[in-house]
């Protein structure tokens, strides 16, 4: 018999918001986080805008013997992580911590802690460079750091695969409860990638909107303009096997009802209808689409070709929600966050009409294509 899984909590840290309630309150009322960048001087950089974290102290959540350790994109995932055990009610002193896995996407590392070093090694030379550098930067130490600090030990994974990151770690970190590996997962993602280096390596990639054309923000679907906008943060889910969950009284969000990962922009398609079928699902049923729609015109092409198709095909509708342009692309955190997104949105769904399912893609610009569908539970 296959294992119904749900979301059992939630955490973020985001440009709209470092709690769950601003940012709930950000997306409904379609407040933009994007602004001009703050972490270093745009003056002859090729952009300028950014979704930047607002009013962040890692202090508030993270032990001051980590914070000298670590990166700042590890300090995103660390307070998250906080933030959603405690929505989760998750009591880790009298639960099976080996039982208990971590599935991170971090795309970018830690540029923050290497640029630092960078400037340590040749300004003041080799003695002055961070002991912690060697791993502090690598896209695995999210997940080290989630795993040292709550004495966590089950089975755990990190992933980097560009903007489909955070998709493909929430893809096997459900995978891992479906197995029995795992009981509970703490999934999610985190970016920091704002720093002059990083920056600017990410825009050599062809894919950012310059100064010329960024004011406007991510323009998904429109052939207006071509490029996404950077973002940072974290978001993590706590998902966890129904029963489990009843078992222990948590709070329950919503059902995952499948996942499902193939590749090649001629299967995008394919992937949503099988996605449907694997959760016994029509694509009639699914009353909100939240779309990759990241304003990059070779990827959106692709997509909105395969959403119009099933359109048609059903003749259905869904309605469509673009809750990045609000904060910018957030690679491996994007996901995650998406299914934060989706469970509040339907939420606060008009109450008069049947919103309960919804379907989220994440695509990278090679083609991996995943599709998450869930479903709210009251």
């Amino acid at each position: 018999m296959s294992k119904k899984i749900v979301v059992t909590g939630l955490g973020i840290i985001n440009p709209l918001g470092n709690t769950i309630e601003e940012f709930e309150f950000g997306i409904l009322k379609e407040k933009s986080a994007i602004s001009k960048i703050t972490n270093f001087d745009t003056s002859n950089f090729p952009f300028e805008f950014a979704g930047e974290v607002r009013n962040f102290n890692a202090t508030n959540y993270i032990n001051r013997r980590f914070i000298k350790k670590t990166d700042k994109f590890t300090q995103f995932a660390l307070a998250a992580t906080s933030c959603a055990i405690e929505d989760s009610h998750l009591n880790l002193q009298f639960l099976e911590t080996d039982r208990i896995g971590i599935y991170f996407g971090n795309n970018s590392g830690g540029w923050n802690i290497s640029e630092r070093g960078f400037e340590e090694l040749y300004k003041f030379g080799p003695t002055f460079v961070n002991p912690w550098q060697a791993t502090a930067w690598f896209p695995a130490a999210a997940q080290g750091y989630i795993s040292i600090a709550n004495s966590i030990h089950g089975t755990s994974k990190s992933y980097v695969a560009d903007k489909a990151t955070g998709g493909v770690a929430m893809f096997s970190a459900i995978n891992s409860i479906k197995r029995g590996d795992n009981d509970i997962v703490i999934c999610g993602g985190t970016e920091a990638p704002l720093t002059l280096l990083s920056g600017i390596c990410h825009y050599e990639a062809g894919e950012l909107l310059d100064k010329n054309d960024e004011k406007e923000g991510i323009l998904p679907f429109c052939s207006k303009s071509d490029g996404t906008i950077l973002g940072e943060g974290s978001s993590v889910l706590i998902l966890e096997e129904y029963e489990h969950a009843l078992d222990r009284n948590a709070p329950i969000y919503a059902e995952i009802k499948n996942i499902s990962t193939n590749f090649g922009d001629d299967s995008l398609e394919l992937n949503m209808e099988n996605c449907l079928v694997q959760s016994k699902l029509e694509y009639k049923d699914i009353d909100l689409l939240l779309p990759e729609a990241n304003g990059i015109v070779k990827n959106d092409n692709v997509e909105n070709q395969a959403i119009s198709n099933l359109n048609l095909k059903y003749n259905h509708q869904p309605n469509l929600k673009f809750p990045k342009k609000y904060y910018g692309h957030l690679y491996g955190a994007q996901a995650s966050t998406d299914v934060i997104a989706a469970i509040l949105y339907l939420k606060n769904a008009d109450k008069n009409s049947i919103k309960t399912r919804a379907l989220i893609n994440n695509r990278s610009k090679e083609g991996i294509n995943v599709s998450i569908a869930i479903e709210k539970i009251d």
